[in-house]
């Protein structure tokens, strides 16, 4: 007498979570997973048995600019000098340790008096010839951008999205394995499972980390990017089911 073959469990699959206040992040269209899976751009709760990223000290290091330039420091990430005190040279800039889309940031081109404060640092000025925004996951950079002047705004020190339009590039065209390999570090030395990294390429060819965003505004095609990338780590990390939508 054959035995009847055992049912198949049915799989569950849960929709993927984003956690933002971010108005870019709003309209996110992931995949379901076999396993109920968290994805925060703000914070995030310390315990959790849900696949989660990023970690809340990850996002803390980076919401604090103070706290990234000491990490990326003993990291050895190529950044701007900064401290808490006038550099005896200009020009510099002065930044808020807490701060988003260039809020607060003032260059100094001559010299000036400004009185330590515990709520700002100053950094050296790096005057790069192309700016870029690359986007991170994992070991990889998934999607990058450069920063071009949008028409009819003056050239300006400050590129956000303001003044600059952002045009995709080729990521192994426009940066060398050595230089992919540094970007990728600035965002896991944070405790980052991805972020965005605002990165500066100067006249000689030498990379300078700006900054990583934990939490940064995308338009549609980086979105769609971002959908596809964290697909795929988690599949890749987890192995987890996806069913597509």
């Amino acid at each position: 007498m054959e035995k009847k073959a055992k049912p198949k469990t049915p799989i569950t699959f849960h929709r993927l979570m984003v956690h933002s206040h971010h108005e870019s992040h709003q309209n996110f269209h992931f995949s379901s997973f076999s396993k109920r899976v968290n994805v925060y751009f703000g914070e995030a709760p310390e315990k959790t048995t849900d696949i989660s990223f990023n970690t809340n000290k990850g996002i803390s290091n980076c919401h604090n600019k103070l706290t990234m330039k000491t990490i990326f420091k003993k990291s050895k990430i190529p950044s701007p000098d900064f401290s808490m005190e006038l550099f005896p040279s200009y020009p510099q800039v002065v930044k808020r340790v807490r701060h988003s889309r260039g809020e607060g940031m003032q260059l100094l081109e001559k010299e000036c008096r400004i009185a330590p404060n515990k709520e700002q640092y100053f950094e050296e000025f790096v005057e790069c010839e192309d700016e870029y925004r690359c986007h991170v996951i994992g070991d990889s950079i998934f999607h990058v951008d450069k920063k071009t002047l949008r028409p009819g705004h003056r050239e300006s020190w400050i590129k956000n999205l303001s003044n600059y339009k952002y045009m995709e590039m080729p990521v192994k065209k426009t940066f060398t394995a050595a230089q992919c390999r540094t970007i990728v570090k600035s965002v896991q030395c944070l405790g980052l499972v991805f972020g965005a990294v605002d990165v500066g390429v100067c006249a000689n060819g030498a990379l300078c980390i700006f900054e990583v965003n934990s939490a940064p505004g995308m338009r549609t095609l980086t979105r769609k990017k971002y959908e596809n990338a964290i697909s795929d780590y988690i599949v890749k990390n987890y192995k987890v089911r996806k069913k597509n939508i």
